[in-house]
């Protein structure tokens, strides 16, 4: 197998990662998922927006 050979097959297995495991996780485990995800995100942008406004205070 050739290293694009290896590379395209390691990215098929990535491709299925998410809906694998969502695929095992019950209803409620899966919304508490999807709410620190939401979560974490929402901080994030909310951190570059705050150093955004100090880097123009500067």
């Amino acid at each position: 197998m050739g290293r694009n050979e290896f590379r395209k097959y390691l990215a098929t297995l990535g491709a299925k990662g998410g809906k694998a495991a969502a695929s095992r996780l019950t209803p409620e485990q899966r919304i508490e998922r999807a709410r620190k995800g939401g979560k974490a995100r929402a901080e994030k942008q909310r951190g570059e927006a705050k150093n955004e406004k100090t880097a123009r205070d500067r």
